[in-house]
């Protein structure tokens, strides 16, 4: 756990921080998780992502997670006449986006290696947060997973704002992903006005800076159990071009270029910089074995070690290329140096 002070909030604020197991023995750089409510979702929503990355599904992503203190006077951005005895705090979040804005955010960049793509995650009242700094300070993350927002608040007054917001013009690439419990009708209905208003005002046309908005009303889930069913879908879709559609014929056609080719393609959409990941290398690899291709099939093992020199999946892969290739004394090499790395 770490701590920031907030001169905004005028307290200090505890963090929950997780990195990518490679973090410490690699120098890359990662998309940063923003969470909200990290007392209840940190570690689940953690375990998502973990089994998400290891399965190629999303790149490996730091997670900033905020502790609450007061999370109605941080959460809602406006106060509601109509709860004002019972929330009587309400009303801080301006203060609380300044906060992100002006003293976490700048503060994460300093300390972690990260990327200049930043998400979102908000459920209820963290959905209601959400909303509202995509409204108002739409370029600070570029995108935001909306989780069973609490959109009643103060009379629906996000949705009705949603309505003019490309009154002046923004020329921002935001996708929000917003799901709902499909049993609350009213939830489903306020979400759905939500997402009209924006796409309504859109002027946007594809390949060209705009909004994406999905709604995704959920089956079989309670407002308090939404959240995981949420991070497992919405990330997905955030990063849905992740994995290399056609690997084999990839390979056959360009070999470890058109890998390549791949992952440039994917940093100009995402606006920096993607490495090909572990597996899509590994992968290649054992293509150009499978197509007898072995002298490309080496550089590729080789390349896989040298990028990834720490990781034990890496030295086994290039153990087994090595042993498909007749090469046992290497292949024991390698074998030798992942049981080291593993002790």
């Amino acid at each position: 756990m770490e701590t920031i002070h907030s001169d905004i909030l005028r307290e200090d604020r505890d963090l929950l921080i997780y990195t990518p197991p490679d973090y410490a023995t690699s120098a890359i750089r990662y998309p940063v998780g923003y969470l909200i409510d990290a007392d209840d979702h940190f570690h689940y929503t953690t375990g998502a992502i973990r089994l998400l990355v290891d399965n190629n599904l999303i790149p490996p992503l730091i997670v900033v997670g905020i502790r609450n203190t007061d999370r109605v006077r941080d959460l809602l951005p406006y106060g509601d006449k109509n709860m004002q005895k019972s929330m009587p705090t309400s009303g801080g979040g301006e203060n609380f986006l300044r906060f992100m804005k002006e003293e976490l955010m700048p503060q994460i960049d300093k300390r972690y290696r990260n990327q200049p793509y930043r998400i979102l995650i908000g459920h209820s009242f963290g959905g209601v947060m959400a909303v509202y700094s995509f409204l108002y300070e739409p370029a600070l993350f570029q995108a935001s997973l909306v989780i069973d927002p609490s959109l009643f608040w103060n009379d629906e007054a996000l949705v009705k704002q949603a309505a003019a917001y490309f009154e002046t013009p923004k020329p921002v690439n935001h996708f929000m992903y917003l799901t709902v419990n499909n049993a609350d009708s009213y939830s489903v209905a306020a979400c759905w006005s939500l997402a009209h208003n924006l796409w309504r005002n859109d002027p946007s046309e594809s390949e060209t800076p705009g909004v994406g908005v999905e709604v995704h009303p959920i089956d079989g889930v309670t407002h308090g159990t939404i959240l995981f069913r949420s991070v497992y879908d919405g990330l997905q879709a955030f990063f849905q071009d992740w994995q290399i559609p056609n690997m084999g014929q990839i390979v056959e056609e360009g070999g470890i270029s058109g890998v390549d080719r791949f992952y440039e393609t994917l940093s100009k959409k995402y606006g920096f910089t993607i490495p090909a990941s572990e597996l899509s290398v590994s992968r290649a690899g054992s293509i150009l074995l499978a197509l007898k291709r072995n002298p490309e099939a080496v550089v590729v093992f080789e390349r896989l070690v040298q990028s990834f020199p720490e990781s034990v999946d890496a030295l086994n892969a290039v153990g087994d290329g090595y042993q498909r290739l007749g090469n046992l004394e290497q292949a024991k090499s390698y074998y030798e140096r992942a049981v080291a790395k593993a002790e």
